[in-house]
């Protein structure tokens, strides 16, 4: 009898020391999970403050859409928006790893090379055609000057072309790709679903979440930049506490 209590005892400490230590992880997650929706939270806020003149111009003045309904959508909208701040860094997160891979990054630099050596190709034509234009001038001096130099301007933009795209400026691109789509499928739905309650005209809630997707793609580099950088900055203020 004795035998049996003490096994008892013993399984009821080693389930208490699990529960315990279950429990203290549980504890820890949850202030990891807190502080994270607290900042990403902050940073969401920041971003909507920057970029509400934008909405403004987009809703009321392109749209014109009713200033009652306007109100009454934004209030529902940054709501629903709020309450799953943590679900859109979570997103943000698993996107840009996901998008960061070798043969994305070559795709962007294939397409930003082809553009950008466009561009330099046809400004170095440009300035050919001007230098070719002034060498049949009558004033020869000036003319074999400029020519000289227009010669030299054409063909440093032509090899500019070679060496202007940096591993930092495809990071960066396909950086703000990713921030882009992950804000463009968490705040476009949650945009639609206010519009419609609130019966904003399905044909203006259209021609808004277009707008909206070009708008997210563009701004969305400077959410991420945002969001890093308040990230970062409860990070150190964190650490400096201890």
């Amino acid at each position: 009898m004795e035998k049996i209590v003490v096994i008892l005892i013993d399984r009821f400490r080693s389930d208490s020391l699990i529960i315990a230590i279950f429990l203290a992880v549980i504890k820890s997650r949850s202030q990891k999970i807190w502080e994270r929706i607290k900042v990403d939270t902050i940073a969401f806020i920041i971003f909507g403050v920057v970029t509400s003149i934008v909405t403004i111009i987009y809703e009321v003045l392109i749209a014109q859409v009713e200033i009652n309904q306007w109100w009454q959508v934004r209030i529902l909208y940054n709501l629903i928006r709020l309450l799953g701040v943590y679900f859109l860094g979570k997103m943000t997160d698993q996107l840009r790893v996901k998008i960061n891979n070798k043969l994305f990054r070559q795709f962007v630099y294939q397409a930003l090379f082809f553009s950008v050596h466009y561009l330099f190709k046809k400004i170095s034509d440009f300035f050919e055609i001007i230098t070719i234009s002034l060498f049949y001038s009558t004033k020869r001096r000036l003319v074999l000057f400029l020519s000289l130099k227009l010669a030299l301007i054409s063909n440093k933009f032509y090899l500019l072309s070679q060496f202007v795209i940096s591993d930092k400026i495809i990071i960066f691109i396909v950086k703000g790709i990713s921030d882009g789509i992950s804000l463009s499928l968490y705040q476009i739905p949650a945009y639609v679903f206010s519009a419609l309650i609130l019966g904003i005209d399905y044909h203006v809630v259209l021609f808004l979440s277009l707008i909206y997707l070009f708008d997210n793609m563009i701004f969305g580099w400077l959410f991420g930049y945002i969001l890093d950088k308040t990230r970062v900055y409860f990070s150190k203020r964190k650490f400096a506490k201890g």
